[in-house]
């Protein structure tokens, strides 16, 4: 029987814009006369939250690259009152925030480097002795 690989859990709190939408039908409806409204939400946002996200989906997508199925990450806005309230159980109290295995918090934007070296010591499983 083969043993099941531990994953870690990758949570990552950010200040993520929020986008408003319509029906399937109606947004439809809207890209077929080429009106597209969610960038104009999006342009409403500050240059330096746009530029977080590009460099935190940059990051995200070259850990999956990396890790694969070892990994689950979880996005959580803050700017929503789930994610707030998230925020205060996990005690992020600052953005970006990455909380790997609900155990060790890494505030700020990390080098991708410092990064993988923490989910791999926590890929490691822990020799009890």
């Amino acid at each position: 029987m083969e043993k099941e690989k531990r994953r870690i859990e990758i949570e990552v709190f950010v200040r993520s814009p929020l986008l408003y939408g319509l029906c399937p039908s109606c947004n439809d409806l809207l890209r077929i006369n080429k009106v597209d409204f969610q960038s104009q939400q999006l342009n409403e946002y500050p240059d330096y939250v746009r530029e977080e996200n590009a460099k935190i989906a940059d990051l995200l997508n070259k850990l999956i690259a990396r890790f694969g199925e070892e990994i689950r990450i979880s996005i959580t806005s803050v700017l929503t009152l789930g994610g707030f309230l998230k925020s205060i159980r996990r005690r992020v109290w600052k953005t970006p925030t990455f909380v790997i295995d609900r155990k060790k918090k890494v505030v700020g934007i990390p080098d991708e480097a410092e990064l993988i070296g923490t989910i791999e010591k926590a890929l490691i499983p822990e020799i009890k002795i």
